[in-house]
Protein backbone atom coordinates (compact mmCIF):
# COMPACT_ATOMS: atom_id res chain seq x y z
CA UNK A 1 0.00 0.00 0.00
CA UNK A 2 2.61 2.40 1.09
CA UNK A 3 4.32 1.64 -2.77
CA UNK A 4 1.31 2.53 -4.47
CA UNK A 5 1.03 5.50 -2.38
CA UNK A 6 4.52 6.92 -3.26
CA UNK A 7 3.83 5.88 -6.99
CA UNK A 8 0.92 8.13 -7.11
CA UNK A 9 2.27 11.11 -5.58
CA UNK A 10 5.39 10.26 -7.73
CA UNK A 11 2.62 10.46 -10.38
CA UNK A 12 1.51 13.53 -9.77
CA UNK A 13 4.56 15.23 -9.18
CA UNK A 14 5.69 14.92 -12.03
CA UNK A 15 2.59 15.43 -13.68
CA UNK A 16 2.67 19.28 -12.37
CA UNK A 17 6.62 19.73 -13.46
CA UNK A 18 5.36 18.88 -16.63
CA UNK A 19 2.42 21.51 -16.33
CA UNK A 20 4.68 23.67 -15.11
CA UNK A 21 7.45 23.63 -17.49
CA UNK A 22 4.78 24.40 -20.37
CA UNK A 23 3.34 27.36 -19.48
CA UNK A 24 6.83 28.40 -18.26
CA UNK A 25 7.04 27.54 -22.13
CA UNK A 26 3.89 29.85 -23.37
CA UNK A 27 5.59 32.88 -21.28
CA UNK A 28 8.93 32.60 -24.28
CA UNK A 29 9.10 33.80 -27.56
CA UNK A 30 7.70 36.63 -29.14
CA UNK A 31 4.32 38.09 -30.60
CA UNK A 32 4.68 39.73 -34.22
CA UNK A 33 2.28 42.39 -35.25
CA UNK A 34 1.48 43.65 -39.09
CA UNK A 35 -0.71 45.59 -40.32
CA UNK A 36 -3.02 44.61 -43.48
CA UNK A 37 -3.72 47.55 -44.64
CA UNK A 38 -6.45 46.26 -47.06
CA UNK A 39 -8.33 44.42 -44.81
CA UNK A 40 -8.16 47.21 -42.18
CA UNK A 41 -6.50 44.31 -39.76
CA UNK A 42 -3.77 43.40 -37.61
CA UNK A 43 -2.51 40.28 -37.65
CA UNK A 44 -0.94 38.72 -34.71
CA UNK A 45 1.66 35.90 -34.94
CA UNK A 46 2.90 34.12 -31.64
CA UNK A 47 6.43 32.37 -32.27
CA UNK A 48 5.90 29.95 -29.51
CA UNK A 49 2.61 28.46 -31.86
CA UNK A 50 4.43 28.90 -35.23
CA UNK A 51 0.96 30.45 -36.03
CA UNK A 52 -1.12 33.89 -36.30
CA UNK A 53 -3.29 32.84 -33.10
CA UNK A 54 -5.94 36.18 -33.70
CA UNK A 55 -6.71 39.20 -36.01
CA UNK A 56 -7.14 42.56 -34.83
CA UNK A 57 -9.89 44.39 -36.69
CA UNK A 58 -9.09 48.54 -36.96
CA UNK A 59 -11.46 49.45 -39.62
CA UNK A 60 -13.65 48.67 -42.53
CA UNK A 61 -11.20 50.96 -44.36
CA UNK A 62 -7.39 50.59 -45.40
CA UNK A 63 -5.50 50.98 -42.54
CA UNK A 64 -1.95 52.55 -42.27
CA UNK A 65 1.14 50.95 -43.48
CA UNK A 66 3.18 51.58 -40.30
CA UNK A 67 2.56 50.03 -37.11
CA UNK A 68 4.21 50.48 -33.70
CA UNK A 69 4.36 48.96 -29.83
CA UNK A 70 6.13 50.63 -27.00
CA UNK A 71 8.75 48.73 -25.50
CA UNK A 72 6.29 48.39 -22.62
CA UNK A 73 3.95 46.42 -24.76
CA UNK A 74 1.46 48.96 -23.13
CA UNK A 75 0.61 50.91 -26.14
CA UNK A 76 0.15 49.72 -30.34
CA UNK A 77 -0.49 52.30 -32.33
CA UNK A 78 -1.96 52.42 -35.92
CA UNK A 79 -4.99 54.74 -37.86
CA UNK A 80 -6.25 54.77 -41.31
CA UNK A 81 -4.78 56.25 -44.34
CA UNK A 82 -7.03 58.48 -44.77
CA UNK A 83 -7.69 59.49 -41.03
CA UNK A 84 -6.94 62.57 -39.58
CA UNK A 85 -5.98 60.95 -35.76
CA UNK A 86 -3.61 58.17 -34.21
CA UNK A 87 -5.63 54.83 -32.57
CA UNK A 88 -3.93 53.83 -29.40
CA UNK A 89 -4.88 50.35 -29.10
CA UNK A 90 -4.15 47.67 -26.01
CA UNK A 91 -1.90 44.99 -27.92
CA UNK A 92 -3.23 42.11 -26.15
CA UNK A 93 -7.07 42.84 -26.08
CA UNK A 94 -7.45 44.94 -28.95
CA UNK A 95 -8.84 47.53 -27.63
CA UNK A 96 -9.22 51.38 -28.19
CA UNK A 97 -7.70 53.44 -25.65
CA UNK A 98 -7.30 56.78 -26.98
CA UNK A 99 -7.20 58.63 -30.23
CA UNK A 100 -4.50 61.22 -31.21
CA UNK A 101 -5.52 63.89 -33.71
CA UNK A 102 -3.06 64.77 -36.14
CA UNK A 103 -4.76 66.58 -38.56
CA UNK A 104 -3.24 64.48 -41.76
CA UNK A 105 -3.47 61.56 -43.47
CA UNK A 106 -1.08 58.79 -41.88
CA UNK A 107 1.39 56.67 -43.91
CA UNK A 108 4.44 56.19 -41.83
CA UNK A 109 4.60 55.38 -37.48
CA UNK A 110 7.75 54.92 -36.12
CA UNK A 111 9.38 55.18 -32.79
CA UNK A 112 12.71 56.08 -31.03
CA UNK A 113 14.30 52.54 -29.63
CA UNK A 114 13.89 53.91 -25.73
CA UNK A 115 9.80 54.49 -27.04
CA UNK A 116 9.89 58.24 -25.80
CA UNK A 117 9.05 59.84 -29.19
CA UNK A 118 6.49 59.08 -32.28
CA UNK A 119 6.99 60.64 -35.25
CA UNK A 120 4.42 59.97 -38.08
CA UNK A 121 4.23 60.54 -41.38
CA UNK A 122 2.95 62.97 -44.04
CA UNK A 123 3.64 65.71 -41.78
CA UNK A 124 6.30 64.91 -39.07
CA UNK A 125 5.05 65.15 -36.01
CA UNK A 126 6.26 64.54 -32.53
CA UNK A 127 4.13 62.64 -30.14
CA UNK A 128 5.09 61.94 -26.46
CA UNK A 129 4.21 58.54 -25.62
CA UNK A 130 3.38 59.29 -22.18
CA UNK A 131 0.64 61.43 -22.48
CA UNK A 132 -0.08 60.47 -26.01
CA UNK A 133 -0.24 64.03 -27.25
CA UNK A 134 1.07 66.08 -29.87
CA UNK A 135 4.38 67.77 -28.90
CA UNK A 136 5.97 69.29 -31.77
CA UNK A 137 6.69 69.23 -35.06
CA UNK A 138 9.96 69.33 -37.97
CA UNK A 139 9.94 71.53 -40.10
CA UNK A 140 10.70 70.41 -43.45
CA UNK A 141 13.32 72.61 -45.51
CA UNK A 142 11.55 74.08 -48.44
CA UNK A 143 10.26 72.51 -51.18
CA UNK A 144 9.99 69.23 -49.14
CA UNK A 145 6.30 68.79 -47.86
CA UNK A 146 6.14 64.81 -47.19
CA UNK A 147 7.68 62.19 -45.41
CA UNK A 148 8.10 58.69 -46.66
CA UNK A 149 9.49 56.80 -43.57
CA UNK A 150 11.61 57.99 -40.62
CA UNK A 151 14.23 56.37 -38.77
CA UNK A 152 16.24 56.88 -35.13
CA UNK A 153 19.70 57.09 -34.27
CA UNK A 154 20.46 54.21 -32.22
CA UNK A 155 21.53 56.84 -29.29
CA UNK A 156 18.20 58.39 -29.53
CA UNK A 157 19.41 61.66 -30.61
CA UNK A 158 18.93 61.96 -34.09
CA UNK A 159 15.54 61.10 -36.62
CA UNK A 160 16.52 60.51 -40.28
CA UNK A 161 13.71 61.59 -42.38
CA UNK A 162 12.98 60.32 -45.81
CA UNK A 163 11.64 63.26 -47.54
CA UNK A 164 9.98 64.62 -50.98
CA UNK A 165 8.23 67.53 -52.85
CA UNK A 166 4.72 67.25 -52.84
CA UNK A 167 4.28 66.84 -56.05
CA UNK A 168 3.53 64.27 -59.47
CA UNK A 169 7.39 63.87 -59.30
CA UNK A 170 7.18 62.46 -55.44
CA UNK A 171 10.21 60.18 -55.56
CA UNK A 172 11.53 60.69 -58.82
CA UNK A 173 12.30 64.32 -58.09
CA UNK A 174 15.64 65.10 -57.81
CA UNK A 175 14.86 67.08 -54.57
CA UNK A 176 14.29 63.95 -52.78
CA UNK A 177 16.42 64.11 -49.57
CA UNK A 178 17.07 62.74 -46.14
CA UNK A 179 16.35 65.57 -43.62
CA UNK A 180 18.25 64.77 -40.48
CA UNK A 181 16.62 66.44 -37.47
CA UNK A 182 17.73 66.79 -33.71
CA UNK A 183 15.12 64.99 -31.11
CA UNK A 184 16.04 67.18 -28.00
CA UNK A 185 14.18 70.43 -29.55
CA UNK A 186 12.83 69.10 -33.10
CA UNK A 187 14.84 71.23 -34.86
CA UNK A 188 16.37 70.58 -38.27
CA UNK A 189 20.18 69.63 -38.20
CA UNK A 190 21.02 68.92 -41.94
CA UNK A 191 19.53 68.02 -45.57
CA UNK A 192 21.38 65.38 -47.70
CA UNK A 193 20.06 65.44 -51.20
CA UNK A 194 19.40 61.75 -52.29
CA UNK A 195 17.04 61.32 -55.54
CA UNK A 196 14.49 58.43 -54.15
CA UNK A 197 15.44 58.35 -50.80
CA UNK A 198 13.12 56.61 -48.46
CA UNK A 199 13.71 54.08 -45.58
CA UNK A 200 16.75 53.43 -43.86
CA UNK A 201 18.45 52.10 -40.75
CA UNK A 202 21.48 53.03 -38.99
CA UNK A 203 24.40 50.60 -37.84
CA UNK A 204 24.70 49.86 -34.19
CA UNK A 205 27.52 52.58 -33.90
CA UNK A 206 25.50 55.15 -35.85
CA UNK A 207 28.36 55.34 -37.91
CA UNK A 208 26.47 53.92 -40.91
CA UNK A 209 22.95 54.96 -42.39
CA UNK A 210 21.98 52.63 -44.91
CA UNK A 211 18.84 53.97 -47.38
CA UNK A 212 16.75 52.25 -49.88
CA UNK A 213 15.87 54.13 -52.90
CA UNK A 214 12.46 53.66 -54.39
CA UNK A 215 13.11 53.96 -57.93
CA UNK A 216 12.18 51.57 -60.53
CA UNK A 217 14.99 52.75 -62.73
CA UNK A 218 17.90 53.51 -60.19
CA UNK A 219 16.60 51.36 -57.06
CA UNK A 220 19.66 50.68 -54.85
CA UNK A 221 21.38 50.20 -51.33
CA UNK A 222 22.97 53.88 -50.49
CA UNK A 223 25.79 53.77 -47.27
CA UNK A 224 26.25 57.26 -45.73
CA UNK A 225 28.60 58.39 -43.30
CA UNK A 226 26.33 60.01 -40.56
CA UNK A 227 29.36 62.39 -39.33
CA UNK A 228 29.87 64.14 -42.56
CA UNK A 229 26.84 62.84 -44.65
CA UNK A 230 28.99 61.85 -47.36
CA UNK A 231 27.54 59.18 -49.94
CA UNK A 232 30.10 56.19 -49.10
CA UNK A 233 28.49 53.70 -51.81
CA UNK A 234 25.74 53.05 -54.07
CA UNK A 235 24.82 49.37 -54.85
CA UNK A 236 22.29 47.93 -57.13
CA UNK A 237 19.19 46.46 -55.22
CA UNK A 238 16.50 45.42 -57.69
CA UNK A 239 13.40 46.86 -58.77
CA UNK A 240 11.82 49.15 -56.36
CA UNK A 241 13.48 48.58 -53.15
CA UNK A 242 11.12 49.32 -50.24
CA UNK A 243 12.72 48.25 -47.06
CA UNK A 244 15.95 47.31 -45.43
CA UNK A 245 17.09 45.93 -41.77
CA UNK A 246 20.09 45.23 -40.13
CA UNK A 247 21.86 42.50 -38.22
CA UNK A 248 22.68 42.67 -34.71
CA UNK A 249 26.18 42.55 -35.52
CA UNK A 250 26.00 44.56 -38.42
CA UNK A 251 27.35 42.35 -40.74
CA UNK A 252 24.48 41.74 -43.43
CA UNK A 253 21.85 44.18 -44.66
CA UNK A 254 18.78 42.93 -46.38
CA UNK A 255 17.00 45.00 -48.38
CA UNK A 256 13.29 43.65 -50.19
CA UNK A 257 12.65 44.81 -53.36
CA UNK A 258 8.85 44.52 -54.63
CA UNK A 259 9.69 43.43 -57.92
CA UNK A 260 12.75 41.56 -57.40
CA UNK A 261 12.57 39.86 -53.99
CA UNK A 262 15.01 39.81 -51.02
CA UNK A 263 19.19 41.13 -51.47
CA UNK A 264 21.53 40.45 -48.53
CA UNK A 265 25.04 42.27 -48.24
CA UNK A 266 28.18 42.02 -46.24
CA UNK A 267 29.83 44.72 -44.99
CA UNK A 268 32.76 42.91 -43.63
CA UNK A 269 33.25 42.47 -47.61
CA UNK A 270 32.68 46.02 -48.66
CA UNK A 271 29.20 45.80 -48.79
CA UNK A 272 29.33 43.16 -51.19
CA UNK A 273 26.05 41.36 -52.53
CA UNK A 274 26.40 37.76 -51.44
CA UNK A 275 22.49 36.48 -51.53
CA UNK A 276 18.70 36.56 -53.56
CA UNK A 277 16.08 35.12 -52.60
CA UNK A 278 13.42 35.73 -55.15
CA UNK A 279 9.51 36.61 -53.69
CA UNK A 280 6.77 37.54 -55.68
CA UNK A 281 6.33 40.89 -54.35
CA UNK A 282 8.38 41.26 -50.52
CA UNK A 283 6.95 44.51 -48.93
CA UNK A 284 8.59 44.91 -45.27
CA UNK A 285 11.63 43.03 -43.54
CA UNK A 286 12.31 42.83 -40.04
CA UNK A 287 15.01 40.88 -37.39
CA UNK A 288 13.33 38.88 -34.81
CA UNK A 289 14.20 39.67 -31.30
CA UNK A 290 16.54 37.26 -31.22
CA UNK A 291 17.99 37.73 -34.47
CA UNK A 292 17.98 34.43 -35.62
CA UNK A 293 14.72 34.83 -38.08
CA UNK A 294 14.04 37.25 -40.54
CA UNK A 295 9.87 38.37 -41.29
CA UNK A 296 9.14 39.99 -44.83
CA UNK A 297 5.73 40.53 -45.69
CA UNK A 298 4.52 39.96 -49.32
CA UNK A 299 1.66 41.46 -51.09
CA UNK A 300 1.37 38.75 -53.33
CA UNK A 301 1.39 36.00 -50.97
CA UNK A 302 -0.55 37.77 -48.85
CA UNK A 303 1.24 36.80 -45.58
CA UNK A 304 5.30 36.83 -44.33
CA UNK A 305 7.92 34.39 -45.13
CA UNK A 306 10.29 33.66 -42.21
CA UNK A 307 13.27 33.34 -43.33
CA UNK A 308 16.86 31.32 -40.95
CA UNK A 309 18.94 34.75 -40.46
CA UNK A 310 22.36 32.33 -40.68
CA UNK A 311 21.69 29.95 -43.55
CA UNK A 312 19.20 32.58 -45.66
CA UNK A 313 17.17 29.75 -46.05
CA UNK A 314 12.94 29.92 -45.99
CA UNK A 315 11.67 28.42 -42.80
CA UNK A 316 8.06 28.85 -43.17
CA UNK A 317 5.57 30.97 -44.74
CA UNK A 318 2.48 32.10 -43.01
CA UNK A 319 -1.22 33.48 -43.63
CA UNK A 320 -2.06 37.04 -42.86
CA UNK A 321 -4.41 39.15 -45.03
CA UNK A 322 -4.80 41.36 -47.83
CA UNK A 323 -1.77 43.62 -48.68
CA UNK A 324 0.73 43.30 -45.09
CA UNK A 325 3.22 46.29 -44.23
CA UNK A 326 5.08 47.11 -41.90
CA UNK A 327 6.60 44.44 -39.07
CA UNK A 328 6.77 45.12 -35.17
CA UNK A 329 7.50 42.61 -32.34
CA UNK A 330 6.26 42.48 -28.52
CA UNK A 331 8.58 40.19 -26.64
CA UNK A 332 6.79 37.87 -24.07
CA UNK A 333 7.57 38.55 -20.42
Amino acid sequence: MKKTYSFVILFLLVAVSVVWLVNIGDDEGYYVFVPNSTDGTISVYDSSKGEVTRNIKVSDENIAHGIEITPDGKYLYTGLMAGQYILVLDPMTGEELTRIEIGNDLHGIDIDQEGRFLVIGQIPRVIDTVTNEVIGTFDLPEPLEQLSHIYFSQDGKRVYMGARPNDSDGFYSSETSVVVGNLEDFSIESRWPLRGAYTGVTSSDDSYLYIVNYLSDESTLTVIDTATGELLKQLPAGTNAHDVAISSDDRYIWVVARGSGVFIFDAEQDWELIKEIVLPTPNHVAFSPTGNEVFVTDQTEDGMIIIDANTFEIIKKVETGKNPHEIVFLEKN
